[in-house]
């Protein structure tokens, strides 16, 4: 047997604080029902106002009216302030980032532990994904963005008699039904030459020409069509989506639609990006106005 060690270790870690230190919380077990009180006092720390804010919409609607003074229906006040409650829990306990709830840094390994907390930390500022899912869809259904992009047959894909499955569905296709778990398309010779000449990433423009000169008599429009369906299914993957170790998503997109022209959303989605990184630049619990009108400009 062989005393070559399997694993070694790679000479990096991660580690993950809470945003508070644990005596932050201290004055959450004195609570004396007075909810309203207790809101104004917890909320008068701005990292926390912040990381509420950026945490819950629902939340910082209610708390928005406590700290105007407005009225708030006892049930809902008393909601908000176990949700408060449990988010100052989680940022001075729990180190899983959340949010502002809490944060990560660079470590290495040494001969004894010693960690130094210092106050200029930044922010990681990302769109959320569903949103910028939901985006990209639409725009992969704009044949004049597919003309831009590049796109790759779906390894997942396999050959069912005469159908082309794809057993894993990211998102509803035009014929599978909500909830799908599953997907085909008759494995037609379009449908077998498309998948094979895009077993390498290849020019949506360019598959678009070879089916079009290998089916002479089919009309334009429906080679369209069905190129068309193949990447709304994921029949086709296209590289508008970026990868996960993209540092900045909404750069990686606006540069594959940079040359798409009349494409509107694009201007926005910059404006976007800006007012994202105008929040990132804010030091924690400075950032709330600028946190607001980021969220406004994604509505």
């Amino acid at each position: 047997m062989s005393d070559t060690p399997r694993f070694a270790a790679a000479g990096a870690a991660l580690l993950r604080v809470p945003a508070a230190p644990v005596a932050r919380a201290a004055h959450t077990t004195a609570y004396d029902e007075d909810d309203a009180a207790l809101l104004r006092e917890t909320l008068r720390d701005p990292l926390l106002r912040e990381a509420l804010e950026v945490s819950s919409d629902s939340l910082t609607g209610i708390l928005g009216r406590v700290e105007d003074g407005r009225p708030v229906e006892a049930a809902k006040r008393r909601r908000a302030v176990m949700a408060t409650t449990r988010y100052l829990l989680r940022m001075s306990g729990r180190p899983t980032p959340f949010g502002l709830l809490a944060g990560v840094a660079p470590a290495s390994f040494g001969e004894s532990a010693k960690v130094r907390l210092g106050r200029a930390h930044t922010k990681g500022v990302r769109p959320d994904a569903g949103w910028l899912n939901a985006l990209l869809t639409d725009w992969e259904r704009d044949p004049r963005v597919r003309r831009r992009l590049r796109v790759v047959a779906n390894d997942l894909c396999v050959v069912r008699g005469d159908r082309l499955v794809l057993p894993y569905v990211r998102r509803g296709g035009a014929d599978s039904g909500k909830g799908a778990k599953e997907l085909s398309v008759r494995h037609s010779e379009p449908v077998r030459l498309a998948m094979e000449w895009a077993a390498r990433p290849i020019p949506y423009a360019e598959l678009l020409d070879r089916l079009k000169t290998a089916f002479p008599r089919v009309s334009e429009q429906v080679v369209e069509t069905m190129t068309g369906q193949l990447v709304e299914r994921d029949v086709l993957l296209t590289d508008l989506r970026p990868p996960l170790s993209t540092a900045d998503p909404l750069a990686y997109v606006l540069e594959r639609v940079a040359a798409v022209d009349g494409l509107e959303e694009a201007a926005r989605l910059r404006e976007i990006g800006a007012a994202l990184a105008r929040y990132a630049a804010c030091p924690p619990g400075e950032g709330r106005p600028v946190w607001g009108s980021a969220v406004a400009a994604m509505r």
